[in-house]
């Protein structure tokens, strides 16, 4: 391997960090990251960051830098984290501001806007907000604006501690239009994206659904255009660390690989983990396989049956879920192909229009929670 190009670009502080790099439509290179100092007390903590967006040509030639931040520096530590173009050209950076003194100790989301040149249309913080926001991932919704995905939590140092996954849309803008938050959970996220081609979703990361569960797992994810979970599906590989996935591929049988961390039980080490799924997520033992002995789904919210079904199925709601309810239907393609509103606590669904083959099912009930399984029709 022959070296091509080499560049050092000087900042103003000790430990600059890209976190993502895209190549632009007309060829030039945008960086983003932040621009981290280090604290004088030798622990490696951070003393402030600003976010920051570089730009430079194909040679590696820097054309333009900017960065961002809010108050006194050594009150923040911002981070981009992501960056997308919009079809006019424009480069969009999202991330995260942690700011000390904004009545509490929160986690901001930010957004950058630039031109083609690279100049600054406009930059937002996102302080408005009930909940603490990272946006991890941004992304053109043509002719509507952008659409991101990321995190909403409690407080930094506060309990109840809570995570969970959401979505939003902004206008080109910035102006939000949409935010769809997820369940809470006690630590579960998404760190990894993939776009397909019908405007569905898939995301990796992990899954810490609750405090008793003591270590995070690897987590998939399937979220439709608009924000909702088509199927969320959990890899365990170990009971002795927290695991996750920080990249994913689109395989050639429309699959997924996914790349993270694991604990190997025998070196006791974290290592490099790659799992390979099928289209709805599932490894050789995240999913059991649904065949004819397998007479129902039942969680302490539901029971689905019979599974596999031929003509009707059966949802028997439990009573702790909040009605009325809508259960809906979709083909190993994510595309909705059933919904039909609970009302009762059990309820008739006729599926003898639905051709043979595997379904994922989503119950959600009043408060916007939401349960998923899996479904055989004959």
């Amino acid at each position: 391997m022959e070296l091509i190009e080499s560049h050092l670009y000087p900042t103003s502080y000790n430990r600059p960090t890209f976190m993502k790099m895209l190549q632009s439509p007309n060829g030039d290179i945008i960086f983003c990251g932040t621009n981290d100092q280090t604290d004088d007390r030798g622990n490696g903590a951070s003393a402030y960051a600003k976010a920051s967006v570089m730009c430079v040509d194909s040679s590696g030639n820097q054309k333009w830098y900017h960065e961002f931040w809010d108050s006194i520096p050594s009150y923040e530590l911002d981070n981009f984290l992501n960056l997308s173009f919009d079809s006019q050209g424009n480069t969009y950076a999202c991330g995260k501001s942690f700011w000390v003194g904004n009545g509490g100790n929160n986690d901001d989301g930010i957004i950058a806007k630039f031109d083609g040149e690279g100049k600054v249309l406009w930059y937002k913080r996102y302080d408005e907000l009930k909940d603490a926001q990272l946006f991890w991932y941004i992304t053109e919704r043509k002719n509507e604006g952008m659409t991101l995905i990321g995190n909403s939590t409690s407080e930094q140092f506060t309990e109840p501690k809570y995570v969970r996954i959401s979505f939003y849309r902004i206008d080109y803008d910035g102006n939000i239009k949409l935010i769809k938050n997820h369940p809470k959970t006690y630590q579960s996220g998404v760190r990894c994206f993939l776009e397909l081609s019908d405007g569905n979703f898939v995301c990796g990361g992990f899954r810490q659904d609750s405090i008793e569960q003591k270590f995070a797992d690897g987590g998939i994810y399937k979220f439709s255009r608009d924000g909702d979970i088509i199927w969320s599906i959990r890899i365990d590989n170990s009971d002795y660390e927290s695991e996750y996935f920080s990249s994913i591929s689109l395989s050639h049988d429309g699959g997924f690989f996914l790349g993270g961390q694991s604990w190997l039980p025998g070196i006791r080490a974290n290592r490099s983990w790659v799992v390979k799924t099928d289209s709805l997520g599932c490894d050789a033992t995240s999913c059991i396989e649904t065949g004819s002995n397998d007479a129902e789904n039942e969680t302490n919210q539901y029971k689905v049956y019979p599974n596999p079904a031929k003509d009707q199925v059966t949802i028997e709601i439990l009573t702790n879920i909040n009605m009325p309810s809508q259960i809906v239907f979709y083909n190993i393609n994510g595309q909705e192909v059933l919904e039909q509103n609970i009302n009762t606590q059990k309820n008739i669904i006729n599926v003898k229009d639905l051709a043979s083959g595997i379904y994922v099912y989503q119950i959600r009930d009043s408060k916007r929670n939401v349960f998923n399984g899996k479904m055989v029709i004959r």
